[in-house]
């Protein structure tokens, strides 16, 4: 046990910082044992006769098993695919296997392993034999029993070998239509896309569809699963034949479905070789909606369906519509349930859709007697999972979002009931925004007025926030943060940056490249780019360092790229009431400032932008009642010598008055009025969330005569009681910080991710904040000279470099040996050897 021989005051601080040195080959230990335990279950895989993949429809199952073919081949070694959906006749397997790999029929199944064999020696490797989807294999439109009957045998016929293994993939359910014991040692699961490869798993559809698209705060969730990714590429460029220009998050959820639903009629169609607007996928889905609704069930057997669809036809399984229909892959498809065949949606957000267009037209006169009534109720809004339809949650979302569209009616004006009154409004940020009434935008903002609304609503919010033309977009939300009072949005929003760290960092990284690039940009684009800059812009909220220093210097790259757009931006930050805000934009712009004076190619910054900002920035902190005058000590030096460049390319910008309002020390402007108080927690706080942390003590930055080692003096009480009276005047208080900043201190003791590891409390952010303004304060009295310094001493406070300097490129200018053989001795390569030819380096 871990004891402390110090100050009683001291001992919470000491014990943390030794428990944490302690603690760290624990966790180290621990994180690697974490990481085998995921390792050792997939090196078990490696030298087992076969591997069954199962998942869900649309999970990428299909793309598991090609994937292992390709790389393989792609590397010059064999590997066997075949499709489920090829096994078709009541051959034994063995001899389908034969057939469909085209093997002469004079080889025996005996021969054409040996073969494999062979092969398998001969390229030093282990031959995968892939069958992909056995739950499609077919006989004559029913389920085969080919798996059933010779599965096994195959099994035990391959686990013989060395040098073969065997692949499959299936759908889950199909699991005990195969296996009948349903016990399966080597098996792995397939669960599409997660939060991490979406992003590579949308640049290569979007690669092959020839889909271009800007992903900046783009919402990216609904691609996790592959299904839909599926859907939105075909429905907007299924021909491929050209590239086309797409904006995720302006084409809405529903309106893909409605894309892709009249192209799949159209193929169906097609097929079916009948006029392409004949209503064919439409009328099915429509019947097939209002039994799984009737019937409360997400599926329906094939036999129905065939009878529903197909009833007047008199024509083989191979002419039919529901053939056509389930050929289309995406819409719907078949699975194994309880000894039969049965078809449903292969996505059920689709399926809900279905559902819900099925009931809003059936319904559409009688819409609010339909919603009140207690089937419906029971079906979608009740507490009872009982009676809840098992679409209940996709119907839901559907339905409030086809309303407004079909009957100008919102769900929540139709009925009091509270859970459809949460749906209605996350519809708000899916239906088209020409559909959304000035009403729901006022309810929106009412709403937002209540705390413990605010993380949801702006998480619904990713969805609109680059939209240019929804009235939810960026724009709406700057206006709400920034009425808000600075301790009631760090509680929310800068809590909401802090847990989703992650999705902010990929924001950034696409802004800071797309502001970067070259590339011609449309209008389109540039407004996209002006509404996600306003957005970026309260990241600077955050107590994340690294992450605050990134989007600090993204908003540099586009002020950069667009440098009157973001100075309009950096002039309406001043009036924020967070100061971390208008220092870091000021920095920014600062940064701009030096990189633009002198751009040789466009002169028109120097000559017309620079001095518009240069005066308005005066304006706006320096003349006389500046509104937005400060003393914190590096939001001031980052204006002052912004102007400072301005007059460098304009003398004549300021008068010779104005210029001495610019030069320090400064008189006037701030807080010049400090008030006092002691620390109104004192003995209160608990495992770190205190605002001023004695073991990092702040006050040594105020000038050479307080130090915390001399704590008694009257110089460092006065400050003191400046610093806390400021704390208090921004907002703190432990009852609304001390426990998410307790939490934040443990993150930080026991995470080693880097943006964990340097995000402050919110304590320490409002302790910052007060210590540079009253640092700025205490500089115009003169009392931060050291007395072998000049009369005026930039601050040693900066803790980001504004002019965001680039790795400097590695260049090989001589790229040729000169010397010539290493084995001559220096004085014979004076006197003998030709002097090096070295005319193609100079200019």
């Amino acid at each position: 046990k871990l004891t402390c021989n110090g100050k009683e005051e001291d001992r919470e601080h000491i014990l943390r910082e030794v428990e944490q040195i302690v603690g760290m080959p624990r966790w180290a230990a621990a994180t690697l044992m974490d990481k085998l335990r995921g390792v050792v279950p997939k090196l078990s895989h490696i030298n087992q006769p076969d591997l069954h993949i199962f998942g869900g429809a649309g999970v990428g199952k299909t793309h598991i098993a090609s994937h292992i073919c390709h790389e393989r081949l792609e590397s010059g070694l064999p590997a066997l695919l075949m499709l489920g959906l090829h096994f078709t006749s009541d051959q034994p397997l063995q001899k389908q296997l034969l057939d469909i790999l085209d093997v002469p029929s004079s080889y025996s199944w005996s021969d054409f392993l040996q073969a494999l064999e062979v092969a398998a020696e001969a390229y030093h490797t282990r031959i995968p034999l892939v069958i992909d989807g056995l739950n499609d294999a077919t006989q004559n439109g029913a389920f085969s029993n080919v798996w059933r009957l010779g599965l096994s045998g195959l099994i035990q016929e391959i686990s013989q070998t060395k040098n073969i293994v065997l692949v499959t993939t299936c759908r889950t359910t199909y699991k005990e239509a195969i296996w009948e014991s349903g016990d399966l040692q080597n098996r792995a699961d397939a669960y599409g896309f997660d939060s991490y490869d979406v992003e590579i798993a949308i640049e290569k559809y979007f690669s092959w569809y020839k889909i271009k698209a800007d992903l900046t705060a783009a919402p990216l969730d609904q691609f996790q699963h592959p299904i839909y990714l599926k859907i939105f590429c075909e429905s907007q460029n299924a021909a491929r034949q050209e590239e086309k220009q797409v904006y995720v998050g302006e084409s809405m959820l529903f309106d893909v479905f409605d894309k892709y639903l009249a192209q799949c009629n159209r193929a169906v169609c097609d097929r079916l070789g009948i006029y392409r607007k004949e209503p064919v996928v439409t009328w099915a889905l429509d019947k097939m909606a209002q039994y799984l609704w009737g019937q409360h069930t997400r599926n329906i057997s094939l036999t129905q369906l065939v009878e529903m669809v197909d009833s007047h036809e008199d024509i083989k399984w191979e002419q039919s519509k529901t053939k056509a229909i389930l050929d289309e892959g995406l819409l719907v498809c078949r699975d194994w349930y309880k000894e039969e065949e049965i078809v449903y949606f292969t996505y059920d957000l689709l399926g809900g859709y279905v559902i819900a267009q099925h009931l809003v037209k059936q319904a559409a006169d009688t819409m609010e007697t339909f919603v009140q009534s207690d089937e419906t109720v029971a079906k979608l809004f009740s507490d009872d999972h009982k009676t809840l339809h098992p679409l209940h949650e996709d119907i839901c979302r559907c339905l409030a979002v086809l309303l407004p569209v079909n009957t100008g009616k919102y769900l929540h004006e139709l009925t009091d009931n509270e859970k459809a009154f949460g749906i209605s409004i996350k519809a708000l940020f899916e239906i088209p925004p020409d559909v959304i009434r000035p009403d729901c935008i006022d309810l929106v903002e009412r709403l937002f007025e209540h705390p413990q609304n605010r993380k949801t609503l702006i998480g619904l919010a990713v969805s609109t926030i680059g939209h240019v033309h929804h009235p939810l977009n960026a724009s709406f939300w700057s206006e709400r943060l920034r009425a808000l009072p600075m301790p009631e949005r760090d509680i929310s929003w800068t809590e909401y940056v802090r847990e989703n760290v992650e999705q902010f960092k990929k924001t950034l990284e696409r802004f800071e490249a797309l502001c970067r690039s070259d590339e011609p940009m449309s209008e389109m684009t540039a407004n996209r780019l002006h509404l996600i800059a306003e957005h970026i812009k309260w990241l600077l909220t955050s107590t994340v360092r690294p992450l605050r220093d990134k989007a600090t210097q993204a908003l540099y790259w586009y002020g950069r790229r667009m440098p009157e757009q973001f100075f309009d931006l950096v002039l309406r930050s001043l009036e924020i009431n967070d100061p971390y805000i208008p220092e870091r934009m000021l920095a920014a712009a600062y940064g701009v400032v030096m990189a633009r004076q002198y751009d040789f190619e466009d002169h028109s910054f120097a000559e017309t932008v620079l001095p518009v900002y240069g005066r308005k920035l005066y304006d706006a902190m320096f003349k006389p009642s500046a509104p937005y005058a400060t003393t914190h000590i590096l939001a001031r030096d980052y204006a002052k010598r912004t102007i400072d460049i301005a007059l460098m390319h304009h003398s004549d910008l300021l008068t010779a008055d104005e210029r001495e309002r610019i030069t320090p020390p400064f008189t006037d402007g701030g807080i010049r009025e400090w008030g006092e108080s002691g620390d109104r927690n004192e003995g209160e706080y608990r495992d770190g969330n205190c605002p001023v942390d004695f073991l990092d003590d702040p006050l040594d930055w105020l000038g050479p005569k307080i130090s915390k080692y001399e704590i008694t003096t009257p110089e460092y009480k006065h400050a003191k009681a400046n610093l806390w009276w400021r704390i208090y005047d921004l907002g703190y208080s432990l009852d609304c910080f001390g426990d998410v900043d307790k939490w934040i201190v443990h993150l930080n003791n026991y995470s080693y991710s880097r943006h964990v590891r340097f995000t402050d409390h919110y304590g320490k952010k409002y302790c910052w904040i007060a210590l540079h303004e009253l640092a700025g304060y205490r500089d115009d009295l003169g009392l931060l000279k050291s007395e072998w310094h000049e009369p005026y001493e930039r601050t040693l406070l900066a803790d980001i470099d504004p002019s965001f300097p680039q790795l400097v490129q590695e260049f090989q200018v001589v790229d040729r040996d000169l010397l010539g053989d290493r084995t001559t001795s220096l004085h014979e390569w004076i006197e003998n050897e030709n002097n090096p030819d070295i005319s193609s380096y100079f200019v």
